[in-house]
This record gives C-alpha cells, structure tokens and sequence, in this order.
C-alpha cells in the first residue's frame, strides 16, 4: 500500500450524489480496494495515473485546517456527505483521526446560525464498524445520517470483492449500535450486483436496524467494467453477466422488487 501524507488545496466541493450537494473527502484513495468501486477515475485525477486502484491512500494532512478556513468565510447550505470517492474510516483512519477531527470542528460549529442553517444536514457514507469509534461525536449532531454501504449479507462473498472493509455482519451490528444511541441511520445499497445481492436478505436483516435506505446498480462505465467481469467470470463462473447488467426490464423488476419491500418493511426510501 502506496501511503502519503499531502497538503490539499481544498476539503469541500461540489458533490453530484443525488442526496448531497457538498462533499469532504479526508482522504485520497481507498484502502478497501472493493472491486466494483466507481470512483476508480479518481486515479486520473490524482498522481496515481498508474496505479492500480485501493493500492494507494494519500492522507489530507491539513484538512482540518482547510475546514476551520473554509468555515470561517462561509455558511453551510444544503447537505455535506462525508466519503463520496473514499471512505472515511477505511483502515488508516484509525490512527490518523483526519475525519474524526473533521466531526469535531462540524460539531463545534453547529450552533453558529451564520454557519449551520435548519434545513443543513451532514451525512456520512461508510463501510466500516470503525464508525462506533465516535460515537461520543456523532450524537451530538442535530442533523446526521449515517450511511452504511452493503451489497451482500455473505461474508466470504464480501472478502472477496471489497477485501479490506469491514465484514457485512460487523456492519449490521454497528448499524444496531447506532440505533441504540439515537443516531439516525440507513442502509446503502451501493452497488446492487446481480446474482450477489439480495433485496429480500438484507431487508429481513436491516429493517428494525434503519431509518432509511437507497440503492443504485452496478456502474459498468470506463475501467470498472474490467473489474466487474473479473468478478463473475473468475468467482461465480457466470460468463454473460452484461447480457444481465444491460436488460432493461432486469432493473425494472428489481427497482419493482425494492419498492414493494421497502413498503412491506415501512422503511423510508431515499
């Protein structure tokens, strides 16, 4: 693992998911190395053009610092997601702390009016128990959700193809945890992948563990597509998987298939 510490130029920017406007990325790279990760691309937007992606994890020493700077000369509106093209409690974060003091300053701030507004809201998307850490942060937020990404229930499914984040059944359980302490929550399915993932699985496992939850297909676009293949054909033996991916009325019944359970489990569907 290709590990540096670097001085960036910013820690907040545009975001184009569908419940965020801004994003904070506190690291550069992801120690996950999930397979199916579409923000691969990131490589050409870094100086790791040829380096294979979850080899490499550049530290944004300085992005409390950037925050703190960031704060001081504008207000927060809209919906700041945490971890949009890395996670922010993937491995090094555990000794690195970046996005643990990234909380402290959100959470310090929170009250200033000129900054914090009703209707702002923070979100963080993680694949990692590594979540509970800070707790003793998180519930002090007045307007949090917390995203847990899982696409399978099956452990040695998961070891496989995103190697280094936490096992799906540490997830669920730091799911409960959060639950328990009043944190709002939901489940990420990011990505839905056919033949691994199971709508009605995860909603028998998730429902009284969440608040809300959202899903997306596989992304086959650019390099992932490579990847994708390499996880059928070499794990599953399933040689035709983009005749799958590409079928239309494949996704219809699937999206038909998480609309009705999300109404059988009363959850919220974002």
């Amino acid at each position: 693992m290709n590990i540096n510490k670097i001085q960036s130029k910013s820690i907040i920017n545009k975001s184009n998911l569908p419940f965020s406007n801004l994003c904070i990325n506190p690291y550069v790279g992801c120690m996950h190395s999930c397979l199916y990760c579409y923000a691969t691309y990131m490589t050409m937007y870094s100086n790791h053009k040829n380096e294979k992606w979850g080899s490499f994890v550049d530290i944004k020493e300085n992005a409390p610092d950037l925050l703190k700077i960031y704060l001081s000369k504008n207000s927060l509106k809209g919906n700041i997601v945490i971890g949009s093209v890395t996670d922010p409690y993937q491995p090094i974060e555990k000794n690195e702390k970046i996005t643990r003091q990234i909380l402290e300053i959100l959470v310090n701030q929170q009250n200033q009016l000129s900054i914090f507004n009703d209707s702002f809201k923070i979100s963080i998307i993680t694949k990692s128990e590594l979540i509970l850490r800070d707790i003793d942060i998180l519930k002090n937020f007045n307007n949090l959700n917390i995203f847990m990404s899982i696409c399978t229930n099956d452990d040695k499914m998961s070891k496989i193809i995103e190697p280094l984040a936490s096992r799906p059944t540490k997830r669920i359980n730091a799911l409960s945890i959060l639950k328990e302490n009043n944190i709002k929550c939901g489940a990420l399915i990011s990505p839905y992948l056919p033949y691994i993932t199971d709508y009605n699985i995860l909603f028998n496992l998730l429902y009284d563990k969440i608040d809300f939850i959202y899903s997306e297909p596989i992304n086959i676009s650019g390099n992932i597509k490579h990847f994708v293949l390499d996880i059928y054909e070499n794990y599953l033996n399933i040689n035709n998987i983009l005749d799958t991916i590409n079928n239309k009325e494949y996704w219809l019944n699937i999206n038909k298939q998480f609309d009705n359970l999300c109404q059988k489990y009363k959850v919220t569907k974002i």
